[in-house]
């Protein structure tokens, strides 16, 4: 689940700071048009259970990357004259698939720990979540040191934001052939 953090983790570093600096957008109207990524990644919490039970672990750790992966394509193509409602669209995308990805992921992660450890696992669990998290952002701010400089521009430029959420497309997306080592059956038990 790390690489899949360090992929889709910055968005809510990125995207603001692209908006705000790069667009020349407000505070509020950049938290407005991020405002759909949270909503819709509460949206899918209340789906959580009937995906899972539909489709299994394996094929939604399989697939919600690329949905993800699929918004982010989207915001590398984005420039100050996009129309909201596109921004909109791709930040519920990001926002539902990645709820549903962490869910498998908080989830399976247990599959295999016996009760009496779930208390300190769930501690570990925790803290790795939240250093991928940090992670993503140095990465995301890395890449955008690195990418203006091979594209010789200003750090924030939208060259930089481009090249940028593409990289970030594709190791999002790359993190689901992990997931292809997982068993049909795995964390079933869990289903029920």
């Amino acid at each position: 689940g790390t690489i899949f953090r360090l992929g889709s983790g910055g968005i809510t570093f990125l995207l603001p700071l692209e908006l705000q600096i790069g667009f020349g957008y407000s505070a509020f109207k950049a938290g407005l048009l991020i405002l759909p990524n949270a909503v819709a990644f509460l949206i899918a919490r209340y789906c959580f259970k009937k995906i899972l039970k539909k489709f299994g672990f394996k094929k939604i750790l399989i697939l919600s990357p690329f949905g993800v992966a699929l918004g982010l394509f989207g915001l590398a193509w984005m420039a100050p004259t996009t129309p909201g409602w596109i921004l909109v669209m791709l930040m519920s995308l990001i926002g539902f698939t990645s709820s549903i990805q962490f869910g498998c992921l908080n989830t399976i992660n247990f599959a295999e720990i016996p009760s009496n450890e779930s208390a300190p696992a769930t501690s570990v669990s925790a803290v790795f979540q939240q250093i991928a998290f940090s992670f993503a952002v140095c990465f995301c701010a890395g890449l955008l040191v690195i990418n203006s400089e091979f594209s010789k521009t200003p750090v924030l430029s939208h060259a930089a934001f481009e090249w940028t959420y593409l990289i970030l497309t594709l190791v999002t997306a790359l993190s689901a052939l992990i997931f292809l080592a997982l068993d049909k059956k795995d964390g079933e038990h869990l289903l029920g």
